[in-house]
């Protein structure tokens, strides 16, 4: 359908160049019953560059600016906190330790647990991509962390460490009627490695039947577990970066 789109805008293009300058057929003359003239027709569709405003909450973070013909990541979680935990030796033992994601930022991890600012009651983080394409509909969603490495010494890292998250739904935000088909994780819950090499793919992409709009795969806070083998627990506080990759055509 789009090849037989392009064609018959080349050959109107092609028609009205060739018709800029007419002539008259004149009257009709006899042995005649008709006469013509021509009037070229022209019409021309560019991308439309007004700016969008990503319909993300806290604690999503915004990744704008994006027109509305764009391809674009409208929002990823601003941080995975999994704040402070107390370990002892017994937890070393453990053939993994699971942490659940906290509820308010990482900047309230040092203060204690009457005066923390939280989230906002039923807040949810996810990752939302918004497709305003017009010429192309595939995309997909990947991704990856470097490893959780010792804020304080580099040479100390939580090797073998994982983000499992599980998320809650795979939703259209805005798109348009018969063309929100947004497809999740295979088996819904989802793995992040963070050994700074390893990408899951495909946790959010467009269907065969388009996503357009804003598609959104979200989950609840506290859905978000960091898993640690317990033979690599130490203490001190480490950091990774997750990265989130989506991959598509643009139109221009």
């Amino acid at each position: 359908m789009k090849n037989t789109k392009l064609f018959s805008t080349v050959a109107l293009a092609a028609f009205a160049v060739g018709v800029t300058s007419t002539v008259s057929a004149g009257p009709i003359t006899a042995g005649n019953t008709s006469t013509t003239e021509v009037t070229p027709g022209v019409a021309e569709f560019i991308q439309d560059t007004s700016i969008i405003t990503p319909p993300v909450d806290e604690p999503d973070e915004g990744t704008g600016p994006y027109t509305a013909g764009d391809l674009a990541i409208a929002g990823v979680p601003k941080e995975f906190n999994f704040g402070r935990t107390a370990i002892s030796n017994a937890d070393t033992l453990l053939a993994t330790k699971e942490i659940v994601q906290k509820d308010y930022y990482s900047t309230e991890n040092t203060k204690d647990d009457s005066s923390k600012t939280k989230y906002p009651a039923g807040n949810t983080q996810g990752v939302t991509i918004y497709d305003g394409r017009v010429l192309n509909d595939s995309w997909a969603v990947a991704v990856s962390s470097t490893q959780f490495v010792n804020t304080a010494d580099s040479t100390k890292k939580l090797v073998g460490a994982t983000i499992v998250i599980d998320p809650t739904a795979t939703r259209s935000i805005d798109g348009p009627a018969g063309q929100q088909d947004i497809v999740g994780p295979t088996g819904n819950k989802f793995t992040i490695v963070a050994d700074g090499a390893t990408s899951t793919a495909n946790i959010l992409k467009a269907g065969t039947t388009k996503a357009k709009g804003h598609s959104r795969l979200e989950w609840n806070v506290g859905d978000v577990k960091l898993a640690v083998p317990g033979d690599q627990l130490s203490l001190g506080e480490y950091k990774a970066t997750v990265t989130w990759t989506l991959t598509g055509t643009p139109d221009a």
